[in-house]
């Protein structure tokens, strides 16, 4: 039997089976008002949601742009398994990360970003956009009609032919909670505006675009139409925004056929390889390069068989200026050669070009700058007469060499002369690995003016030696907390941070093994987790946000003095130190199932 019971815009229905109740709800109930509370009946909403412990986005809205009744009301069902557990989402419960975008004509297009738990509903109040036409033309006069090549993908712009960006991306709309406030985590999506979501075609060639009334700076004007043309950008200035109208007229495309000539040993064997266009203009500018590879629709590098076929042919190209590169890569992800070269691409003309590589010429490296590399075991004491390597590693092109090679002296130190240092104002494209007893241990990049005279590197304690004390601070309590305090028992130690992705997921792991097993590991193990934010503000929010703030000892690294007597060089990386204070694993928390790996300790001792 089912029944439907509505409760306000909300509808729960019951479906008894086995005299259990299951509840098939839906998460949210949005109303979408402009600022006098009258409805926008014509606005479109679309959301997106990441389960906690989960990797994968997943559509809420169906279709996926969906809209809102003649009241204004948008009711957000998610798919058949959220409506399942919606209570215990809705409660807080179960961890939901929701993206919803809004957007209506003549309004500032809306981003809301909101995680734990979901208000049951929530009003949103739409701002009066600044309306902007674009009059799109081909170069012989005629307008342009740009379609979407696919349906809107979940997270991108994909598939739209044109998009707008500003280097401050996140003015381009109202980005807040579905509570209504700011939110710290909004403030790094970057999403730009593109065709139905601010940018809508109003007649042949006529574009409207909603921007916020208070917009200041310079837009970038993406358009990547296959077949028409591909790669097109403008500048648009604060002076042409205030006009009201702004006239774009697309360049007759260029042909350009890249050939690519590898001439390091691995391209005698057929390997993947590919190739980038990026605009000269931006080859300086992180941000734009940034913006460009996201959204202009030619992020993605295209991929080429070589030495089969080096070839790579683009009918309708923007012309102007380009930078291309290539890189040829060994196995899934090792780039073993990298090379670029200037493309000038005529309009509605052709042009070759071919990319080889320079020699590498070690002494065009060979620099003026001098440091002491410092080694320590854990604990502190000198890593006297052990050798150690330092490679030069130009990592665009996937080229190294030996530098220095030798046995440190007996306090652990070694000078380093003859060091190249980019210039300032440069991206800095070398960098410096350090190898202690073969096994690379840090890497150094050094930038004019920086001031760096030593390098001190501790090495994580190995396998049988004392595990350092540490002091850090417990989150609950705000008191210290010292390692040696917990002597007598086992302690799995994790260092990780609320900004480290893969961190999430180790925590996520950690929390349900402690779920599965913990009553067995009671009075014998103590799991201390890490935090290396700079502060411990943000920390047990996220945690609390989570789920995660009862299952463990939470502790903040105050001055990081306790990330660096364990040599951490990356989060998450764990240890796991037995009653008598020793080091028994170390390594990457994921590196097997957390609750096989603990249960394997402690009921063997100190084996593996």
């Amino acid at each position: 039997m089912r029944r439907l019971v509505t409760f306000g815009a909300l509808a729960t229905v019951f479906a008894f089976c086995g005299g259990q109740v299951a509840i098939d709800m839906p998460l949210i109930t949005l109303r979408i008002v402009d600022p006098d509370g009258r409805p926008v009946p014509h606005a479109r909403v679309s959301a997106t949601a990441i389960l906690q412990g989960e990797e994968v986005i997943e559509q809420l809205t169906e279709p996926s742009w969906q809209r809102v009744s003649p009241r204004g009301l948008c009711v957000i069902d998610g798919q058949p398994r959220h409506r399942q557990i919606a209570d215990a989402i809705v409660r807080g419960k179960r961890a939901l990360r929701m993206t919803v975008r809004i957007y209506a004509p003549g309004y500032r297009p809306v981003l809301l970003e909101h995680e734990g738990a979901l208000p049951r509903e929530a009003t949103v109040i739409l701002q009066p956009a600044r309306i902007v036409e674009l009059r799109i033309r081909n170069w012989d006069d005629r307008p342009v009609k740009l379609e979407s090549a696919q349906p809107y993908l979940i997270g991108h712009a994909e598939g739209s032919p044109i998009s707008i960006v500003h280097t401050q991306i996140a003015s381009l709309y109202d980005i807040r909670d579905l509570r209504g406030n700011p939110t710290q985590e909004s403030r790094r999506i970057a999403t730009p505006l593109f065709l139905g979501y601010g940018i809508e075609e109003i007649g042949d060639g006529v574009y409207r675009v909603s921007l916020p009334a208070d917009l200041e700076g310079t837009i970038y004007l993406f358009i990547n139409a296959p077949e028409r043309i591909r790669g097109y950008y403008r500048a648009i200035s604060s002076e042409e925004l205030a006009a009201g109208v702004v006239e774009v007229r697309l360049p007759k495309p260029s042909r350009v056929v890249l050939t690519v000539d590898f001439q390091v040993p691995e391209a005698r064997e057929a390997a993947q390889a590919y190739i980038k266009l990026t605009p000269a203009e931006f080859a300086n500018d992180e941000r734009l390069q940034s913006l460009w590879m996201r959204y202009s629709g030619m992020f993605e590098a295209t991929p080429i068989v070589f030495p089969r076929q080096p070839h790579l042919v683009i009918t309708d190209l923007a012309p102007g200026a380009w930078e291309a590169s290539a890189w040829l890569t060994k196995g899934e992800y090792e780039t073993v050669d990298r090379i670029k070269a200037r493309l000038d691409a005529p309009e509605g003309g052709a042009v070759a070009l071919a990319l080889r590589p320079e020699p590498f010429d070690l002494a065009r490296y060979r620099g003026n700058r001098a440091l002491t590399l410092r080694v320590q075991r854990a604990g502190g004491r000198p890593l006297a007469n052990a050798p150690y390597r330092v490679e030069l590693n130009l990592w665009r092109r996937g080229k190294r060499a030996i530098i220095a090679q030798g046995t440190l002296d007996a306090n652990g130190t070694v000078r380093l002369t003859n060091l190249y240092e980019t210039p300032q104002g440069t991206e800095p494209d070398v960098n410096y690995l350090v190898y202690i007893n073969d096994t690379l241990r840090s890497s150094f990049t050094l930038q004019a003016g920086d001031g760096q005279q030593q390098i001190n590197l501790v090495l994580p304690p190995s396998i049988g030696e004392p595990a350092p004390d540490i002091r850090v601070v417990d989150l609950t309590t705000g008191k210290p907390l010292t390692l040696q305090s917990l002597r007598g028992k086992w302690v799995y130690l994790e260092f990780w941070a609320t900004w480290c992705a893969p961190c999430q997921t180790a925590m996520q792991a950690l929390k349900e093994a402690t779920d599965k097993h913990g009553a067995r590991w009671r009075g014998k193990l103590e799991i201390v987790t890490v935090s290396i934010d700079d502060s411990p503000e943000v920390v047990m929010p996220h945690l609390r946000k989570q789920g995660w703030d009862k299952f463990a000892r939470h502790t903040w690294d105050s001055e990081g003095r306790a990330a660096d007597a364990y040599g951490v060089r990356g989060v998450p990386t764990a240890f796991l130190i037995d009653p008598d204070g020793k080091v028994v694993w170390s390594g990457h928390p994921l590196s097997e199932d957390v609750g096989t790996k603990l249960n394997r300790y402690l009921q063997g001792g100190s084996r593996r």
